[in-house]
């Protein structure tokens, strides 16, 4: 009867691993269908499936990062959030899908956003992305300039979905002038947020079809 062998990395033995009691080494082969062989080809199946999705976003007064925390709940696999003004951006190359979001205020998007994306294009153009915004705005021609206007066209044109998922003006959040120049542009300066929740869900669906397809 032919043997199937399994190589397998191995650590160190602990109460925590299914390791042998050994000195550090580097691999082991055991018989495949052996307790050690079946659980170690049922973790080298579940982390071969399970996709890894980072979701970068920028945020000025927090709908952005609401959007992102709510993107990450619908996401499939394992998910990361990671706010660009605040925190070091991890290298892309373990992620398999990427989100992008930023906010829109004084009709552009954060430079830190805009200046990480064009570092790192190309090894975006190599991820299965999904791009969305905050705004405002309440017109569908209106959303759809601000996300052309965002995002690079080849991103653009490469991400499997783009949204305008919500927005939010926090005038609590803000100092004198932006107070003043949101009052003008909305009509008064009560504290307001929406988001679209059907529409972060179809976003997140898109995206895990897509991450899911070999």
């Amino acid at each position: 009867m032919e043997e199937h062998l399994v190589r397998c990395r191995l650590k160190p033995w602990s109460p925590h691993n299914f390791s042998y009691p050994l000195t550090p080494i580097h691999f082991h082969t055991i018989k495949a269908d052996s307790v050690l062989g079946k659980h170690h080809l049922n973790r080298i199946m579940k982390e071969a499936k399970t996709v890894k999705s980072i979701v970068i976003y920028a945020t000025k007064y927090g709908s952005t990062a609401e959007v992102a925390k709510r993107i990450k709940a619908e996401l499939g696999g394992e998910a990361r959030l990671c706010n660009i003004m605040t925190d070091s951006v991890p290298p892309l190359d373990v992620y398999d899908t990427v989100i992008l979001g930023g906010s829109i205020y004084v009709g552009k998007v954060q430079k830190k956003l805009t200046n990480y994306i064009s570092r790192n294009l190309n090894s975006l153009l190599t991820k299965n992305v999904g791009l969305y915004l905050c705004a405002g705005e309440t017109k569908e021609e209106g959303r759809l300039q601000f996300l052309q206007k965002a995002y690079p066209d080849t991103l653009y044109r490469h991400a499997a979905v783009k949204e305008v998922l919500g927005y939010a003006y926090a005038f609590d959040k803000m100092n004198f002038l932006e107070r003043w120049i949101i009052k003008k542009i909305k009509g008064d300066n009560i504290s307001t947020a929406e988001y679209d929740n059907d529409g972060i869900s179809q976003f997140a669906a898109v995206l895990n079809q897509k991450g899911s397809t070999p």
